[in-house]
């Protein structure tokens, strides 16, 4: 027999956590090998969401606490800069993400199921660069199929997710009943907007967040358990997912309980994992706030994790075409590259597979590149596209 145990915003199956507290068998699934980093600061301890910008991690707390974004360093995991967005009250901030231009906060929280004031507060980055106060442009939504604003524990109406790709902002539900998601979109732009349903996602879990990898175009969403495992499901194709059952693409991290939040891709082949602090009474758990983080297997369809072992030669597409010459300037490169596809970034990778360089579309100044902090060796220049990427080596002398 279970037992249905309500702590705040959360709910677990008391008996299913006895058998994890005891060690005994729970669940048959295959684990992602997730490495504890650490404990999060105390000011930190109800992170509930997460990007990766510019080598930091970005988080924030959730319902009631200050409207404030925190930077941490991913190795110390101390907070090296506070931002604070000066219009902007934290009701239930539950997500971010970010694109080129913007970062966006995701105020979507709504466990009852009775808000009629969800938003999305848009932040600048060329402000939130340089100012530690800022202020926010507002997008205000409402779903298309929600008529009932009674309100009631556990309502399926609460979202926690949020991810934006291409021109649209997606959402992801995390249903308190069915356990399962769906998704809805909205524009980037400000304004007010009915949120539109794309698809219905069989989860068998509780969603709680989401990353965008560009590259692959495809979201990586965070989640738990009834039992407080958590998981990481891989949904290809975001903006039209397959209808239905997803709960195959759902790995669970080797980690025995937490809270799991935030989830951050670092644009190479790191996901970072935010976990909120945990009481419960019966039975007894506490649980830290802690950032956890694994690599994404060789199976990801994102290039940053498997780099090109030998050249790839776009030459003879009539699609694409690369070209890349010597630069007068000591070990600087030029380049000419020819394509019909929307360009998202521009990386260097070494030998080894590491990434060296990388810059978004938006900050590309010419087509030629400064390489005079790198020694002399083979390496790609790669450029992600729309659909696909293109890759070329070359030897800097």
């Amino acid at each position: 027999m279970q037992y249905l145990v309500h702590f705040g915003m959360q709910r677990i199956y008391s008996f299913g956590l006895l058998l994890c507290l005891l060690g005994l068998p729970t669940d048959s699934f295959s684990q992602l090998a997730a490495e504890l980093v650490g404990t999060l600061p105390i000011e930190i301890a109800e992170s509930s969401g997460l990007i990766f910008y510019k080598d930091k991690l970005i988080t924030h707390n959730d319902s009631g606490n200050t409207p404030e974004l925190f930077e941490i360093d991913t190795t110390s995991l101390e907070i090296t800069r506070t931002v604070r967005i000066s219009n902007a009250t934290n009701v239930d901030w539950e997500d971010i993400t970010q694109d080129n231009e913007y970062i966006y906060i995701g105020d979507i929280g709504n466990n009852r199921g009775e808000r009629r004031d969800l938003k999305i507060y848009r932040v600048s980055k060329s402000q939130y660069d340089f100012q530690n106060e800022v202020e926010a442009e507002l997008i205000s939504f409402s779903y298309e199929d929600q008529v009932d604003f009674s309100g009631g524990a556990n309502s399926d109406w609460d979202a926690e997710a949020l991810i934006a790709v291409k021109d649209s902002l997606l959402i992801f539900t995390k249903q308190w009943i069915s356990e399962n998601s769906k998704t809805y979109s909205i524009p980037k732009q400000t304004g007010e907007y009915i949120a539109r349903s794309n698809s219905s996602l069989i989860i068998n879990g509780l969603v709680t967040g989401a990353t965008y990898d560009i590259a692959g175009d495809c979201a990586y969403l965070l989640g738990y358990s009834p039992r407080l495992q958590p998981f990481v499901l891989t949904l290809t194709n975001p903006l039209h997912p397959e209808e239905g059952q997803v709960d195959n693409a759902k790995e669970f991290l080797n980690v025995s309980l937490a809270q799991a939040e935030g989830i951050a891709w670092n644009g190479l082949n790191t996901i970072f994992i935010s976990s909120e602090r945990f009481q419960n009474s019966s039975p007894p758990i506490s649980l830290q706030p802690q950032l956890y983080k694994y690599h994404i297997s060789s199976k990801s369809t994102s290039p940053e994790v498997t780099p090109p072992e030998s050249p790839i030669d776009s030459f003879n597409s009539r699609e694409y075409s690369l070209q890349i010459y010597p630069s007068k300037n000591f070990k600087n490169i030029r380049y000419s590259l020819e394509t019909q596809s929307v360009i998202f970034g521009r990386a260097i990778f070494d030998a080894m597979g590491r990434r060296v360089h990388f810059s978004e579309f938006s900050s590309f100044e010419g087509n030629e590149i400064n390489l005079t902090h790198m020694e002399t060796a083979v390496y790609y220049l790669t450029f992600y596209l729309q659909n696909t990427t293109i890759s070329k080596p070359f030897i800097l002398k």
